[in-house]
Order: structure tokens, then sequence, then C-alpha cells
């Protein structure tokens, strides 16, 4: 049978998994452009991260109902006393590795909105469009000049 603390610890690990392969797909599709898969895969890190809360809230349940007071210190003693050391310190590596990829992400993110904010910036200096919504160039902001 398992521990108590074991299956808390194994749920979150597999959730954060999911994450981890959620931000994965994310760095994927930005390195390739597909900013079209974005909305997505972000729909699909908002649901992990809410499962996560309530998946470390549960377990945090499970290290008081233990004797072990909430927080870090807590769940580091409720490991120990349930000899899951291990899996306690594969998860927060697993965490520590979801906070990294979420912070490489979020900064080509940002790159990619100042970039993109720039373009925009060049594009209609001074108020005015260089190209109109159907890709014509204006001319002054006068009416699109015909090729013919």
């Amino acid at each position: 049978m398992m521990e108590p603390l074991l299956g808390h610890l194994v749920a979150q690990g597999d959730c954060l998994d999911a994450f981890i392969a959620a931000l994965e797909a994310e760095d994927l599709a930005l390195r390739d452009g597909r900013l079209q898969d974005l909305p997505a895969l972000t729909g699909r890190k908002h649901a992990l991260l809410a499962r996560i809360a309530e998946l470390d809230h549960s377990r945090e349940a499970a290290q008081i109902a233990l004797g072990h007071p909430p927080g870090r210190a807590g769940a580091d003693a409720a490991a120990a006393s349930q000899c899951v050391q291990d899996a306690w310190a594969q998860l927060l590596a697993r965490a520590e590795r979801a906070r990294d990829l979420n912070r490489r992400v979020a900064a080509k993110v940002f790159t990619h909105l100042d970039h993109t904010t720039q373009a925009l910036a060049v594009l209609q200096a001074d108020r005015q469009p260089l190209y109109g919504r159907d890709g014509v160039r204006s001319a002054g902001g006068g009416a699109p000049r015909s090729a013919g």
C-alpha cells in the first residue's frame, strides 16, 4: 500500500510533468512561429496550474494530518517521517525545472511582444499607417495609389 504522502507526491509529479510538457510545446510553438497554437497551450497551462494548486493544497493537508506544520519545513519533515524523501526531492526538481522553463518561455513571449510593438510603431509612424488593412501602401495618408 502506498503511503498517504507518497500518493500526493506522485500525483503532483505527474501534473508537473504535464505542465512541463505544455511549456515545452509552447516553447517550440514560439520557436517555430506557430503563434496560432499559443491560445490553446495557454489554456492548457492555466488548467494545469489550477490542478497543481489543488494537489499542493491536498498534499499540505496530508502533511498537517501527519502532525507537521504547513510550508516547506513541514513538507521536508513529513517526507522524512514517511521515508519518501526521494519522491519529495524529485518533485522539487520538477518544480524547479517548470519554474525555469516558464521563465524562459515568458522571456521569449515578451521579446516577441517587444519586436511586434516596435514593428507596429515603425509601420504606424506619425499615426499614419504605412500599409492599410488590405496590404496596399498608403501614400502620405491619402488614398492608396494604384500600381496601374
